[in-house]
């Protein structure tokens, strides 16, 4: 189910307008069609002038091209009201909420904040020294000190950037699944 549901009423107008026009495209094509069987027919026996043959072709190519080009506009008018529902792309908890009902949404801005116990990292710096050594996959000790013990981590990452001042590195450590460990707490 969506955690968030955002107001959709201009996009559902926009979608039943977009079935509309595929609807009014696709009576045009069933038109066009149906006379360019009739004109096709009428030429090859030589009763109809080429330029009557060559309009009703037409007529049939631009009906078609319409109905492509309805097809796009509906698929377009259901992406932009998909953009509508936001549902979550793990399975955790809301811890913060930035937005209230009502308020506008911007691309970009945060509505609601997540916490995956599943996916914790501590982010730690390493000297230079120690972050040759060092490879993804590892196996690292960890300790949070609120929790008074030590956890074993493995490493995800080294940041391929060092810190000009304290020539270390980021370090990004996956820490195992505990519901003791929250986000924010210090390692």
């Amino acid at each position: 189910s969506p955690l968030i549901v955002l107001d959709s009423r201009d996009l559902a107008s926009r979608v039943s307008q977009a079935q509309e026009a595929l609807a009014a495209a696709g009576a045009q094509l069933a038109e066009a069609s149906a006379d360019f069987r009739r004109s096709r027919e009428l030429y090859s026996q030589g009763v109809m002038p080429q330029t009557r043959f060559d309009q009703s072709e037409r007529a049939f190519l631009v009906a078609m091209s319409e109905v492509d080009k309805a097809r796009e506009g509906l698929a377009e008018a259901g992406i932009a009201e998909s953009y509508t529902r936001i549902i979550s792309p793990l399975s955790g908890r809301v811890i913060d909420r930035t937005a209230e009902p009502g308020d506008t949404a911007v691309p970009g801005a945060p509505l609601i904040r997540l916490y995956d116990p599943r996916a914790l990292r501590l982010e730690a710096r390493i000297r230079e020294s120690r972050a040759g050594s060092l490879v993804p996959g590892d196996k690292l000790a960890v300790s949070i000190d609120a929790l008074g013990r030590t956890l074993e981590g493995t490493l995800e990452e080294i940041v391929p950037q060092a810190d000009p001042g304290s020539r270390s590195f980021l370090a990004k450590i996956r820490l195992p699944e505990d519901p003791a460990i929250y986000p924010g707490m210090f390692g």
